[in-house]
């Protein structure tokens, strides 16, 4: 059973049966009826009183037995994916029962022409039922789906009870891959020309563990994997050579000029050099001044791995256009964080914020360029650090 344009299952209630207002009236019939004894009135106004207080403890004994279950196929997704939603409802009472259920979507999920999902039916003893609904997933953003309101009742139509079945869920939207242009210049201008496979390892970047073995320096030993193995393991580190690289997001600048196109724009970018960087196996951070919809700093350290990258996927996802502070204030505590990285930072315009973190990446000696929305490339006056405009590399739409 599927109503995906979201359309009511409507059901009038006979308002005459649900006043108490009438329930005093029967009893006055009952007591007049009584008091000049009139049988015919006694019997019918014992009849309305049963009938109406019989359909509430009706309406209240299949409320209670009445459960929902709502499944979603995916709660992460790129944009324009198809998601499925499911819905089952089960009467668990062996009184049969009406019931319609209503799962409100945001506003994200509008422009497919869906709103409120809803379904309804009369459900026989031990009976279930089931609905499933296609859905496009929206833009990028974190966006609620229900919670599903149960709405009960008994089959006469008299009383019906709304409850809370299914809290929400929420689905995770990434932000929409596009095609990349290389940049003007080759990442050889930060990573020089470097071939082969250093021997030197860089003790600052674990990646593994394997079984000790003799000679290693014992601070190199990783303690809680030799608890979890039983026997002694080491720390396996990345080489020096292996590309390290942070991407920075200013939200500053685009919050002060209420770019919303824009920051989605830089986010499309940033999500599809996390993917190109991953591919090529590097190692990769996160840090932005920006607001979540989850608590905490945006600051993922560096790393790599699929674990990693749907973490870096999903910080992207969640990011809102508010700051909470201003990223120089964040990278004056951050520098051991990105030492022996590079970085590729975006932001709108120049300007003062700009130049204030620039000069921050050259006090702790951290090569980056800045790619920012609307301006012409070139350098920095102060710090010599390149610019590049974001429409030097972003492309049209990628197939995911």
């Amino acid at each position: 059973m599927e109503n995906p344009a979201g359309k009511p299952v409507e059901r009038e209630l006979p308002s005459l049966f649900v006043e108490r207002f009438f329930q005093f009236l029967a009893l006055l019939l009952l007591f007049i009826s009584l008091l000049w004894g009139q049988n015919h009135l006694i019997y019918l106004s014992v009849l309305l009183l049963t009938m109406i207080n019989g359909a509430k403890l009706w309406c209240k004994l299949g409320a209670r037995n009445a459960s929902a279950v709502v499944e979603i196929d995916r709660q992460k997704a790129f944009p324009g994916e198809k998601i499925l939603l499911g819905c089952r409802l089960q009467n668990s009472s062996w009184l049969p029962i009406w019931l319609q259920i209503e799962i409100p979507l945001a506003r994200g999920f509008f422009n497919s022409g869906v709103s409120l999902l809803r379904g309804g039916g009369g459900l026989i003893w031990r009976e279930k039922i089931a609905w499933e609904w296609e859905l496009v997933a929206p833009g990028r953003g974190y966006h609620k789906v229900g919670p599903l309101n149960l709405i009960s009742g008994d089959l006469l139509g008299f009383f019906q009870q709304k409850r809370e079945a299914v809290p929400s869920l929420w689905l995770t939207v990434y932000p929409r891959i596009v095609n990349l242009r290389p940049l003007s210049v080759s990442m050889k201008e930060f990573f020089g020309d470097r071939k082969g496979k250093s021997p030197i390892e860089d003790p600052a970047y674990p990646v593994a563990t394997r079984d000790y073995r003799l000679g290693s320096p014992a601070r190199h030993i990783h303690w809680k994997a030799t608890l979890r193995h039983n026997r002694l393991q080491e720390k396996v580190f990345e080489h020096t050579l292996r590309k390290k690289v942070f991407l920075a997001i200013d939200v500053e600048q685009f919050q002060k000029q209420a770019d919303e196109e824009g920051f989605e724009a830089v986010l499309e970018v940033v999500a599809s050099l996390v993917l190109q960087l991953h591919a090529q196996g590097c190692s990769t951070g996160l840090v932005s001044n920006g607001l979540s919809f989850l608590p905490g700093p945006v600051v993922l350290s560096l790393s790599r791995g699929e674990e990693h990258l749907q973490s870096l996927l999903q910080a992207l996802a969640l990011l809102r256009l508010e700051t909470g502070k201003s990223m120089a204030g964040m990278f004056r505590g951050l520098p051991d964080f990105l030492r022996g990285s590079v970085g590729l930072c975006f932001a709108h315009h120049r300007g003062l914020e700009v130049e204030e973190f620039a000069e921050i990446l050259q006090i702790n000696k951290i090569s980056a360029a800045f790619i920012l929305n609307s301006s012409p490339g070139g350098h920095l006056e102060k710090t010599g650090h390149s610019i590049y405009n974001l429409e030097e590399i972003r492309g049209g739409a990628a197939d995911v």
